[in-house]
């Protein structure tokens, strides 16, 4: 006989029981219902909201000012872009215009160059005279010219080049000097150059290729650099040179007085202490939108996401902080260890608040959306980021005096309608949580009243985590500490030279040939 753990049913005689014990009976058995039936809606709200983060559209697809990526078609290219009417790419030598609206356009590719013309001339060789047309047998003469423009394109070229250095001894004190152009070594004893290693570490913390994918080409074209190699090199150039840049970019930014902060999770295989199941965490500061003339994006890795980290990540640092409501940023104010708390502002991002109402509002129906205060509520924070959006060209001052003048009202006004909805609303449901989160944030919230160089977002942040997001999707984990640090060097370097508008490669090039030298 087939054993089941289901209990057995509870028979009821209700005629042995009295008036009294059958009201409590339903009482207790109505109660019971109500707890059951409201697990389950929140087990199916649970899975709606996960359903909707994996295959829904993101809750920020209607924030004025922000791209909306699935109109775009990026994750949908091949077929979006399947099109009978094909535009292909001009492939005009580089344009002298000086239309404004084109200088404009272009100014964001400034250090992009034109794509190099290589001309092969199409003729018939030997003497003309003496060639006939294939079809009748008649005499050719020339008769017009017409060019054809092909994108062509060459595998990258891997050599070995050999220098031959000649030295030369001082007659008076031994002193041996080499010849012009020597190169200095970037690693000791090590075959590696400058432009081999920026490229290994563009394509890993730029491309998103992990080394066992560069390691498989590599064997398949004949190159002798195994991933072993790589990864030694990386950690080497890393600590040795690319960490000085990184800790001179640390300097810079934290002087400005406002960061925007944000964390992610990543695995370390071998941490000493942890199971490699185990979460470590990379923190990523950001400079604010309004220094554009030195945007900065650092990365640091920690064990864990406690307070302790946090307040090691952003040691010696004192200003703002845009970041979201996790509570480890909130004991950074707090004395710890006999030191005392830090000199910070908290500054809450406001997209936060926005998307617990748009997680509301999935678990309404379509049709019955329109009435209820989720919607009410995203609709208010929409006509605030509008308005905020039109200050983006205001110098810091005027921005400062026009949030004074028109954003606080609305913030004022948002906030009240808030605290009379907590009063009327389940605590428990999303709606009622929602309401909840936006009421604790308001106080940072508000904060971004007091400096025009914030944010009401911490999208620069968040945008700097996905450079790593992605990257963790295809190598999965990291196999040591010192493995993940050297990542987050490496990040640094790359993300911050793009948000400066140069190549990583040549500028990671650059730096790995010139700091030998000052060594």
């Amino acid at each position: 006989m087939q054993k089941t753990n289901e209990e057995p049913k509870t028979v009821y005689d209700f005629s042995k029981m009295s008036r009294e014990e059958i009201e409590q009976l339903c009482l207790k058995l109505a109660t019971e219902k109500a707890q059951v039936e409201a697990e389950r809606d929140w087990y199916l709200a649970n899975l709606k909201l996960s359903n909707g983060r994996v295959f829904g559209k993101s809750s920020e697809a209607n924030i004025p000012g922000q791209i909306n990526f699935e109109d775009l078609g990026i994750f949908n290219e091949a077929e979006a872009d399947r099109d009978p009417i094909n535009i292909e790419p001009k492939l005009e030598p580089g344009s002298n215009s000086s239309d404004k609206k084109s200088a404009k356009k272009n100014s964001r590719r400034k250090n992009t160059k034109a794509l190099e013309i290589e001309r092969t001339d199409c003729i018939l060789s030997g003497d003309v005279s003496e060639r006939k047309c294939p079809e009748c047998g008649g005499q050719l003469y020339a008769y017009d010219t017409r060019i054809v423009r092909l994108i062509e394109t060459i595998p990258a070229k891997t050599f070995v080049h050999e220098y031959v250095v000649k030295e030369y001894r001082c007659e008076a004190c031994g002193n041996i000097v080499d010849g012009d152009n020597t190169p200095v070594p970037v690693i000791e004893r090590s075959c590696a150059s400058a432009e081999l290693i920026a490229d290994i570490i563009c394509k890993k913390y730029e491309l998103a290729i992990p080394f066992d994918r560069l390691d498989h080409y590599n064997k398949q074209v004949g190159i002798p650099v195994t991933k072993n190699n790589m990864c030694n090199w990386t950690i080497k150039v890393a600590y040795d040179w690319l960490k000085l840049i990184r800790d001179r970019m640390c300097e810079i930014q934290y002087a400005g007085g406002v960061i925007h902060c944000d964390e992610t999770h990543t695995q370390i295989l071998s941490e000493e202490g942890k199971p490699a199941e185990s979460k470590s965490y990379i923190w990523v500061t950001t400079t604010p939108t309004c220094y554009k003339d030195k945007p900065i994006a650092l990365y640091n890795y920690t064990r864990t996401r406690s307070s302790s980290d946090a307040r090691e990540v952003l040691k010696g640092y004192s200003g703002y902080i845009m970041c979201d409501g996790y509570q480890g940023y909130d004991a950074l104010k707090k004395p710890k260890n006999g030191e005392d708390g830090m000199d910070v502002i908290l500054v809450a991002c406001l997209v936060h608040v926005r998307r617990k109402f748009v997680e509301a509002l999935k678990l309404v129906k379509k049709n019955e959306r329109a009435g209820t205060g989720a919607n009410l509520a995203i609709a208010k924070l929409h006509d605030i980021f509008a308005l905020d959006n039109k200050f983006n060209d205001m110098s810091i001052q005027e921005r400062y005096e026009a949030r004074q003048k028109y954003l606080k009202p609305h913030l004022d006004d948002f906030f009240e309608w808030v605290e009379s909805e907590i009063e009327i609303t389940l605590p428990k449901s999303k709606y009622g949580k929602a309401l909840e989160y936006a009421y604790n944030q308001k106080e940072k919230v508000m904060n971004v009243l007091y400096d025009g160089r914030l944010e009401i977002e911490n999208n620069m942040a968040e945008r700097a985590v996905k450079p790593f997001v992605i990257g963790r999707k295809n190598w999965l984990f990291s196999e040591s500490p010192a493995g993940a640090e050297a990542s987050c060097i490496c990040y640094s370097i790359v993300q911050t030279a793009k948000m400066n508008n140069l190549i990583p490669y040549h500028y990671i090039t650059y730096l790995l040939k010139e700091l030998p030298k000052l060594a």
